[in-house]
């Protein structure tokens, strides 16, 4: 699929399929690493009716292909009733119950949906995970900073030479905190045996 099937809103948690007829379009809910559509939606998206994929889904739930608690959810969704706005819990379901439905309805649109919703989860996944990175990384450096540690700036602008001194300074700080502490517990011990010889004394 091209990126004319990807379109992303400035909220950044809905993101639009479109076929390539430009026939259908369909606003997806991206939460929790997948994909979510209301029924209605999904009966848009293959082309059948809502009854159809009430039946799909309740087959899909009774034969124990999926688990109901983990793919449905319900969201508040503000739809337009006539001239007013309306809002509405709805049930969603994630993508795994989307894509059964779509093989039980054999539609060449699902397997177009298919092949888009696969691309997308792991471009949003590989992003996330990006992000994650990054996040972590600037958790770090401000968990070192706090603790008085130097932070070696400019990822991928170190020299090898930089990150080696940078290395051997960290060791040998370690290495004299380790010493110190050897040192402390060797009088701690030095002047145990001397309380005891005393107490044995007397």
């Amino acid at each position: 699929m091209t990126d004319k099937h990807l379109t992303q809103s400035p909220a950044g948690e809905f993101i639009m399929f479109a076929s390539d007829d430009g026939e259908v379009r369909v606003e997806c809910r991206f939460e929790q690493e997948t994909l979510w559509l209301p029924q209605a939606t999904i009966a848009n998206l293959y082309r059948v009716t809502p009854q159809a994929i009430t039946q799909h889904i309740k087959a899909i739930y009774e034969e124990g292909e999926l688990e109901q608690n983990a793919t449905c959810k319900s969201y508040l969704q503000v739809q337009q009733e006539g001239n007013r706005q309306v809002s509405r819990n709805m049930l969603h379901y994630s993508l795994p119950v989307i894509l059964a439905v779509g093989y039980r309805v054999r539609s060449p649109r699902g397997t177009q949906f298919r092949q888009w919703a696969t691309q997308t989860l792991q471009e949003y996944l590989i992003k996330g995970f990006l992000i994650f990175l990054r996040d972590w990384q600037d958790k770090l450096d401000q968990f070192l900073q706090f603790n008085d540690r130097a932070v070696l700036q400019g990822a991928g602008k170190i020299s090898k030479k930089m990150a080696d001194e940078k290395a051997q300074a960290e060791y040998s700080q370690f290495g004299e905190q380790q010493r110190r502490l050897k040192e402390a517990e060797g009088e701690k011990d030095i002047a145990n045996l001397l309380q005891w010889k005393k107490e044995d004394k007397t």
